[in-house]
């Protein structure tokens, strides 16, 4: 029987993030408190279980009990899968095509948040470090 953080673990590799890139999507964890929540060393706040949970689209009574699946969209993408392909609306392939294109939207999604987040860093630094400028000469004062 899977501990919470073995599940947290195994949710992360399934969904392909190394510790310090999962870590990176979460505000205010750290890959080193990552590793002590995947080890079990430290237990699993609720606010952080829930952010894990909206962050990755991962089921909370999964995490906590191991019960149902995983991902909250499993069952609802397989249901769908079944339905298309009764339908002949889509083939397997097709839809292994869409969910590769959701995967990369994920990592999309990933590489806006750090932007963001690098813009909030810059700003930050502007805002404690204020440049004067000179606007009749329009440069920086010395």
């Amino acid at each position: 029987m899977q501990t919470v953080g073995q599940r947290i673990r195994a949710a992360r590799e399934k969904l392909g993030y190394t510790r310090a890139e999962f870590a990176a999507r979460l505000e205010d964890v750290s890959k080193h408190n990552l590793y002590d929540y995947e080890t079990d060393r430290t237990k699993l706040p609720y606010p952080i279980m829930s952010m894990i949970c909206y962050t990755f689209g991962l089921s909370g009574r999964w995490i906590l009990e191991g019960d149902g699946e995983m991902m909250i969209d499993d069952q609802h993408e397989k249901n769908l899968i079944k339905q298309l392909e009764i339908d002949k609306v889509i083939t397997k392939e097709e839809m292994e095509m869409l969910k590769t294109l959701r995967q990369e939207a994920i990592r999309s999604a990933d590489q806006l948040q750090n932007v963001i987040r690098a813009s909030k860093m810059v700003s930050t630094i502007v805002r404690e470090n204020p440049i004067e400028y000179d606007r009749t000469k329009k440069g920086r004062k010395r």
